[in-house]
């Protein structure tokens, strides 16, 4: 009996998974799996909703439902029109109750878990055949095939250490590799975070790291380790500069670089460069930095910025095209989970993501200073989650990639403080 119900729960999280990109338009989008999820809440809650008041999953509850709160108040001081009131509070609410489902549903069942993740990284494969998102024609790496196939990588090469097919340096070298193909294909971030994981996998192995950085860690040790990690960053920078000014690239990615390069940040132009809304987004909040803007927040005085900071950054981009993409439409820029739900929601939304950015820190921290052949994708999902929040919008897609990837992390944690109380 006790199989059987486990042989149901693991076929329901990976149908969750595998159908996570089929949706249909109700004022804004609505996911298959995210309705799914809301009656595995109903029907788990009674039975399992102990697990979401434990420690890690509660914080983050509390904090989203704080978040959502200021959202609600902050739509009703800026009288925000309905449709666009809905689908904020909606976003708010599908991804707390996805993520709560899910903590329910896989928390407790690393293999299950294991299992969500490569069904989802099958449907993003399954999306690139059957409904290929915006931007996929162009280019289908970063747009498409990249995350999936990079994920569906990790846990191959992952697979083959632990079965001993695979020694561990060919392994990094293969994930190396997999990262040098991706920044190759324009997918910059992508690669940049598969390399960067990789090098700090090696790096927690040593033992000297570990005794400078990730034994009886302190806030010196942390800073430090920080800095580390930034210096490995620019390297990575420096080196696809020093690629893209030698003409090495494909067209559409050499394209890509001429266009964002900044003459005035050098390598560091890179990563504002192309996201240049984010720091337009900073006036808004610096107008209201309480109270928010409202759901899908509106002022088209703040797209004006964006005509400075290119001309700060010293960014070669046409002046006809940036003019018509400012004039396109009235949104408040903010090209970042952090700026979004500050400008949206008020400060309240912004907490929200500085206390998931500190639960990301952490697990990175618990992997390296525990490695294992795991930690690789611990440290990838981490310095994505990272790169995501800061510089890419919280859009409906993003949901249920959340989810998951905080239910990994806080997985990790848990794991990790038990070690500790057990030694």
């Amino acid at each position: 009996m006790r199989i059987a119900k486990l042989n149901f729960l693991d076929t329901l999280a990976f149908s969750i998974a595998i159908l996570w990109f089929v949706n249909v338009r109700v004022v804004g989008n609505l996911y298959t799996s995210e309705l799914l999820l809301f009656v595995v809440f109903v029907a788990m809650f009674k039975r399992h909703g102990h697990l979401l008041f434990e420690p890690l999953p509660k914080r983050i509850l509390l904090f989203g439902l704080l978040w959502l709160f200021s959202q609600i108040v902050t739509d009703l001081i800026r009288l925000t029109e309905f449709t666009s009131l809905a689908k904020g509070w909606a976003s708010i609410v599908f991804f707390l109750v996805g993520f709560a489902a899910l903590y329910m549903l896989v928390s407790d069942n690393s293999r299950r878990l294991k299992l969500f993740i490569i069904a989802f990284a099958l449907g993003g494969l399954l999306r690139c055949l059957i409904d290929p998102g915006y931007g996929f024609e162009e280019e289908p790496w970063k747009f498409g095939f990249g995350l999936p196939v990079m994920l569906l990588t990790i846990f191959v090469v992952v697979w083959g250490i632990e079965k001993k097919i695979l020694i561990p340096f060919l392994g990094e070298v293969i994930l190396l590799m997999m990262g040098g193909l991706s920044i190759y294909l324009n997918g910059r971030s992508l690669g940049g975070t598969i390399i960067l994981a990789v090098l700090l996998f090696r790096f927690s192995k040593v033992r000297l790291f570990q005794q400078l950085f990730l034994v009886r860690s302190n806030l010196v040790k942390k800073i430090g380790l920080f800095l580390v990690a930034t210096g490995t960053v620019f390297l990575i920078l420096v080196s696809y500069q020093w690629v893209g000014d030698s003409q090495m690239l494909p067209e559409n990615a050499q394209y890509k670089y001429e266009r964002n390069k900044s003459s005035s940040l050098g390598a560091l132009g890179l990563i504002l460069g192309g996201r240049n809304e984010v720091l337009a987004s900073i006036p808004a909040v610096i107008d209201s930095p309480i109270i928010g803007h409202g759901s899908w927040a509106e002022d088209p005085k703040y797209r004006e910025y964006l005509y400075e900071i290119n001309a700060i950054f010293g960014v070669d981009v046409d002046e006809d095209m940036l003019k018509r993409f400012i004039e396109s439409k009235d949104s408040i820029p903010a090209h970042s989970h952090l700026m979004q739900s500050w400008v949206w929601a008020g400060l309240l939304g912004a907490i929200f993501w500085i206390v998931v950015l500190k639960i990301i820190a952490d697990s990175a921290m618990a992997s390296m200073r525990f490695p294992r052949a795991w930690s690789v994708l611990i440290l990838f999902v981490s310095i994505k989650a990272v790169w995501d929040l800061l510089f890419s919008p919280f859009s409906s897609e993003m949901r249920l990639l959340w989810d998951w990837e905080l239910i990994l992390l806080l997985t990790v944690l848990t794991k990790t403080r038990k070690k500790g109380q057990s030694a």
